[in-house]
């Protein structure tokens, strides 16, 4: 039994897979640094708030 091959196909289709792998690892990056941009932005907040407390000085 011979099994016909599609190359065109089965590169397009191993192109889409790396392109959603790479889309995901992009989204991953975008999203671990919006994390850390709001990370730092609760803490200059959480500071402000402290330096404001009466005795914090």
């Amino acid at each position: 039994m011979t099994v016909r091959r599609y190359p065109d196909i089965d590169d397009s289709v191993r192109e889409n897979c790396t392109l959603k792998s790479r889309l995901k690892n992009l989204m991953s990056l975008l999203d671990s640094s919006f994390m850390s941009r709001a990370l730092e932005t609760e803490t200059m907040a959480s500071k402000r708030a402290i330096a404001t407390l009466p005795g914090a000085n």
